[in-house]
């Protein structure tokens, strides 16, 4: 199931969202900051990020890219074309591409093809609204080039009352996150604990 499929992308107004999302910024800087060396130190000037979930855009611009290493664009992509429209409007920037993109479908080829394949693949706090999370990896891992690397920053299944995950799932997970040698998972347990 896609996000789509459960309307969220309707529910929330892009600029309630940026007034309340102060939380998931803080703990998407302290994840970025604390990672910053994890990809190593090759020359990025090339490199095109995609940051998956970017909802109206603020921790796209004011967060990542000033974190992340110099880079030719980053193409910041959420489900919501409200979300989009509202990014584009009010955090444009000249490296940032703004898109529709749902992660969740089962067919992202078109979107390849508009933009290609990612050396880094981004996401905060956005992945857990979507039930498939086969489908979400796998996406992943075919808009990564070969030898790129993720960072998905996502809450604590330990504090996310209003899903239950069954053990199932969770193996479904650990199994698929294995196909990706340089996926780096934060929740917000791991966050908390430090």
């Amino acid at each position: 199931m896609s996000v789509k499929d459960v309307a969220i992308s309707s529910t929330m107004r892009p600029d309630e969202y940026v007034a309340r999302n102060k939380v998931q910024r803080e703990n998407s800087i302290y994840a970025l900051e604390l990672l910053e060396g994890s990809f190593g130190s090759d020359d990025t000037s090339d490199h095109q990020f995609l940051d998956v979930g970017c909802g109206p855009g603020d921790v796209t611009r004011d967060c990542l890219l000033p974190r992340c290493p110099p880079c030719r664009r980053i193409v910041a992509v959420d489900v919501s074309e409200d979300m989009v429209k509202y990014a584009q409007e009010h955090f444009a920037h000249p490296k940032i591409c703004y898109d529709v993109l749902d992660i969740g479908s089962k067919d992202i080829s078109d979107f390849v093809e508009r933009h290609g394949e990612f050396d880094r693949v981004y996401s905060f706090f956005s992945l857990h609204w979507i039930t498939d999370q086969e489908t979400v990896l796998k996406n992943v891992a075919k808009l990564m080039k070969p030898g790129g690397g993720s960072q998905l920053l996502e809450r604590s299944r330990g504090l996310d009352v209003l899903r239950a995950e069954s053990l199932e799932s969770e193996r479904t997970f650990v199994s698929l996150a294995r196909c990706f040698p340089r996926l780096c998972l934060f929740s917000l347990s791991v966050l908390a604990s430090s």
